[in-house]
C-alpha cells in the first residue's frame, strides 16, 4: 500500500468521525462584558455632570471617552480571544462603542445583553458535555 492511500484513508475517517463545528456567536462574550460594565462606569461620570446647555462640551468628551474604551476594549477582545481580523474587530469595536456612548446605560447594556445571551447558546455547559457522551 503506498503511503498516499493511507494518508487519504486516515484522513477520510477522521473526517467521518469529527462532528460538525458549532458556528461562532457574532461577539465574543467577553466583547459583550466589557461593554456593559463600560456602559455602567461611565454612567458614574454622567451622573456627576448632568445636562445643560453649559455642559455641553464636557458630555461630549464623556461620550468620547466611552466610545474610545470601548472600542479598544472590544477590538482587542475580538482581535486576541476570538481570533477575528483587524477589520472585523475594529468594526464590532465602533459597533459596541457607539451603543455604548449613548448616555445613560440603556442602549449599551441592552445592546451587551442581548449579544450575551446570544453568545450563551453556543457554550457548551458539563452537563451537556456528559449527556453526550
Amino acid at each position: 500500500m503506498r503511503l498516499y492511500e493511507l494518508c487519504s484513508r486516515h484522513v477520510e475517517d477522521m473526517m467521518d468521525t469529527q462532528e460538525p463545528s458549532k458556528p461562532r456567536p457574532p461577539i465574543h462574550y467577553l466583547s459583550c462584558i466589557f461593554t456593559i460594565i463600560l456602559d455602567w462606569i461611565w454612567f458614574l461620570a454622567e451622573l456627576i455632570q448632568p445636562f445643560s446647555m453649559e455642559s455641553v462640551s464636557r458630555i461630549l468628551v464623556i461620550i468620547a471617552g466611552v466610545f474610545m474604551t470601548c472600542v479598544l476594549a472590544v477590538a482587542a477582545v475580538q482581535r486576541y480571544s476570538a481570533r477575528d481580523r483587524w477589520k472585523s474587530s475594529l468594526l464590532k469595536g465602533a459597533i459596541m462603542g457607539l451603543a455604548a456612548c449613548v448616555p445613560y446605560p440603556v442602549v449599551g447594556t441592552f445592546v451587551g445583553v442581548v449579544l450575551l445571551a446570544t453568545a450563551r447558546i453556543y457554550w457548551k455547559t458539563p452537563s451537556e458535555e456528559e449527556e453526550g457522551e
